[in-house]
Formats: C-alpha cells, sequence, structure tokens
C-alpha cells in the first residue's frame, strides 16, 4: 500500500490537479487506517497475498464483530478517524516528501500533503477538496486556514478554487469571538484586495459572503445597521459587474434584509 502511496506522488509531480489519482490516494489512505485499527484485518490481508488469491474481499470476511464497514472502505476512513494529534517541524520534515515512513499518522501526513500541493499550485482543487475532507479531523487553527485561502486569492483573485474553500470555511464554527476577530481581519484585508482589482466580482462576492455570517452573528450589535447597508451596496455593486446574474444577487439581497 506504501509502494500505492507514492506511485500517487509521481502522478500528482506529472499532474497535481488529476482528481483520478487524489481519490485514489485517498482510498489507498483509508486501507492504510483500516490496517492501523483492524489487526485482524492486517493479517486477512497477508493471508490472501500469501495464498495468491489477490483480492481486497478478504477485509469483508469475519465475524460479526470484526467484520469491517463497506461504506467505510469504500468512501474513506478519514470519516471514522480520531483526530490528529499535533507534529512538530522535525516531523513536518520527515513528512513533507509526500510518501509517508512505515509509521506514521496518516492523517497528519495528509494534511501536510493537501497544503504543499495547493502551494505548489493554488488551483489545485482536487487538493483543497481532500484538505476540507480532512479539516474535522486535524481542526487546525482558522487563521492558519484563512492565510492559506489569502495566499491563493491574492495570487489569483479570479480562481474560484480558493473561493470555494472560503465558503467551507464559513461553514466550519464560526462562533467564538477570536474566530470572529479573524474573519473581520479577513474582510479588512478583502477589502484592501477589492481596491487593486476593483473588476473581480469574486472579491465582492466573498466580502458579502463573510459579511452576511459576521451580520448573523453579530446582528444585535450597534454597528449592524451600517454593515447591513455596506452589504447592500456590496450586491448591486456585483449586479453592475455581473448582470447575467441578477436575479442571484437580488435574492442575496432580500436575504441580507431578512437578517433581523
Amino acid at each position: 500500500l506504501q509502494q500505492e502511496l507514492a506511485l500517487t506522488v509521481q502522478f500528482l509531480d506529472r499532474d497535481e490537479r488529476n482528481f483520478h489519482c487524489w481519490n485514489y490516494r485517498r482510498f489507498v489512505v483509508s486501507l492504510l487506517l483500516l490496517l492501523q485499527k483492524q489487526a485482524t484485518a492486517r493479517s486477512a490481508i497477508k493471508s490472501s497475498i500469501a495464498t495468491g488469491t489477490g483480492s481486497w474481499d478478504v477485509l469483508l470476511q469475519g465475524g460479526e464483530n470484526d467484520k469491517i464497514d463497506e461504506q467505510i472502505l469504500l468512501m474513506g476512513a478519514q470519516v471514522a478517524a480520531p483526530a490528529a494529534p499535533s507534529i512538530d517541524e522535525e516531523e513536518k520534515a520527515d513528512l513533507a516528501d509526500g510518501a509517508a515512513p512505515d509509521s506514521t499518522d496518516w492523517i497528519a501526513h495528509e494534511w501536510i500533503f493537501t497544503k504543499q500541493k495547493i502551494e505548489q499550485n493554488f488551483s489545485n482543487f482536487s487538493a483543497f477538496h481532500y484538505r476540507s475532507k480532512l479539516y474535522p479531523l486535524v481542526q487546525p487553527l482558522l487563521e492558519d486556514e484563512l492565510q492559506l485561502v489569502e495566499n491563493a486569492i491574492f495570487t489569483e483573485p479570479d480562481d474560484q478554487t480558493a473561493w470555494w474553500y472560503q465558503s467551507f470555511l464559513l461553514r466550519q464554527n464560526t462562533t467564538s469571538d477570536e474566530i470572529l476577530s479573524q474573519w473581520q481581519s479577513h474582510v479588512s484585508n478583502l477589502e484592501e484586495l477589492a481596491e487593486e482589482v476593483p473588476h473581480s466580482k469574486w472579491v465582492v462576492l466573498g466580502m458579502v459572503n463573510c459579511g452576511m455570517m459576521l451580520l448573523k452573528r453579530q446582528q444585535d450589535s450597534s454597528d449592524a445597521g451600517s454593515q447591513r447597508t455596506a452589504l447592500l451596496t456590496q450586491c448591486q455593486k456585483l449586479i453592475d459587474l455581473d448582470p447575467d446574474r441578477k436575479g442571484r444577487y437580488v435574492s442575496l439581497e432580500q436575504t441580507i434584509l431578512k437578517i433581523a
């Protein structure tokens, strides 16, 4: 399996956005996680290889207590794996090549690998998507993830990939004052970017999405009225920049007005 993992590294070096390879890598990692958690499965696979059956069906054999969930096998064991512990800089260096050593925390390894690939190409949607699957297991610092988003959008504001990940982050926990403060700082950075690229609808839309979340969380504050007015102004700018999608932005305006 680690040879297969190393093979995906070679493929992704040739085409870092190959979603077929990313899906296969996730499948391989899910098997590695299952092997870590299921000693009986490890023995069964070795037995299968030794007898030359060459089939993964043996994973699904066994008694009622040791049968492996088919859905976990097919959809990825990440959904059931424990959260990854923090890792130090030395461990990061060991994991950075994408082909892990014999014994490692696979979730932490994949988390580092996705960031490496994203930083090589900010348009790598497959890496961002995989990162979103790992996110709830790693529980990273929001500040770090927003920095990754900003690095991408300041490089290419009209690339939708990083904006998709920003939208994903907005759906995560946004309740604490510290987290809200980080989002406010993010919006301030977007406002600076909007001055540099005034014709980018994606920057304005990103500000609207963040602003709506902040308005919902702070609707009782004294600034709520001015925040709502600013959002409506941004929606009008979106209509001017992208008139073909006027209906969508009018719907956003109606949603903003309903935030009591």
